[in-house]
């Protein structure tokens, strides 16, 4: 295993082929890094036959894959206030993977309607959430229960553990899937939705927008600011609208 010190767009290519890696771990945004990178001479002298992590954008996929040379790229998403494991074997463009057989019997996950103005599940009149339908957009829910592989003891940093209370759904208020056998379960690939319109993804994190306002309007001479995402495009998406 090697770990450096930091991430180099400029020396990744030369170190993997230096120390003869054969996998590589990654988050999206370094895939996205290294596509946008101009060409170097190492970035075909690697011996990489998978590259393994979360986060990757269908488009930077397929760039990324077709680039460098790339068999195979095993995505997967992990959850940890929903306690989701989630793999994409296959290698489906775009899917964050379906929840491996031998561990649906143990942490089952049920997706449930979101209410994407209010940014909250949607319950029906016995104050449980309804669950979705097939190809239908929801909130993925995962058991929380007193096993160690179950617990969520809470997060460090303090703005997110002021969140705590609002990402757990209490009994009254979850699907009641897992104390019911017949309870639908999602058996295929699953894809992954952007955040909400309060937040944006950047360098792996999860960032609200009112957090980067806030930080603008300490600026001197700013009076108010609005902050809201745009789509980053690869450099072929690029070089095409520049022409």
């Amino acid at each position: 295993m090697v770990i450096a010190d930091k991430f180099s767009v400029s020396r990744f290519w030369s170190e993997v082929a230096r120390w003869d890696c054969t996998i590589f771990q990654y988050i999206g945004e370094l895939c996205r890094y290294l596509v946008a990178a101009p060409t170097a001479p190492a970035e075909k002298a690697h011996r990489l036959r998978l590259a393994c992590g979360n986060g990757l954008s269908a488009n930077v996929w397929r760039a990324f894959a077709e680039r460098f040379g790339l068999a195979q790229i095993l995505e997967f998403y992990a959850s940890t206030e929903g306690n989701l494991t989630l793999y994409n074997v296959e290698g489906k463009v775009g899917a964050i993977g379906r929840q491996p057989p031998f561990l649906a019997a143990r942490d089952a996950i049920a997706l449930a309607r979101f209410d994407f103005d209010k940014e909250e599940p949607q319950r029906g009149p016995d104050g449980f959430c309804a669950r979705c339908a097939v190809d239908e957009v929801g909130e993925a829910l995962g058991r929380m229960g007193h096993e160690a592989s179950q617990r969520f003891e809470g997060y460090t940093e303090p703005r997110r553990r002021e969140e705590d209370p609002a990402r757990r759904l209490r009994a009254r208020r979850h699907l009641d899937a897992h104390r019911r056998p017949d309870a639908p379960r999602p058996r295929g690939l699953l894809l992954f939705r952007r955040p909400g319109r309060r937040h944006v993804r950047w360098k792996g994190e999860n960032v609200a927008t009112s957090e980067v306002a806030a930080a603008l309007g300490r600026a001197p001479g700013v009076r108010e600011a609005v902050v809201y995402g745009v789509a980053i495009p690869t450099p072929t998406a690029r070089r095409a609208w520049r022409r």
